[in-house]
């Protein structure tokens, strides 16, 4: 029964540690039970062929981001509009990773 008595012991440090649920969001680098925790990929396909991994988190200010994303490769704000809602459906399908062509994003 030993084994027993150390699961509980376990148990009992991981529930006291979920009761300090005040910083809520500080913890990004916790367990990754809650969705707000979770890291996202976008990977783009450009219009060059070349691949552009976008990572973001819930939290993320979606618009800055991928105003950010398309600035730092070159690539035409025209496509902010249409990355931010595929940023959007993607934490609200809680899809971790996804890619996608930079023209489906006209």
């Amino acid at each position: 029964g030993t084994c027993g008595y150390s699961h509980g012991g376990g148990a009992h440090s991981g529930s006291s540690a979920r009761g300090g649920g005040r910083g809520y969001g500080t913890g990004a680098m916790g367990n990754g039970a809650s969705a707000s925790s979770m890291q996202f990929v976008l990977t783009v396909m450009t219009s060059d062929g070349h691949w552009e991994r976008l990572r973001f988190s819930p939290e993320s200010n979606f618009d800055q981001q991928g105003t950010a994303f398309l600035n730092a490769r070159g690539l035409k704000p025209a496509f902010r509009a249409g990355l931010v809602s595929k940023m959007r459906s993607m934490v609200d399908t809680r899809q971790a990773e996804d890619s996608v062509d930079i023209v489906d994003l006209i």
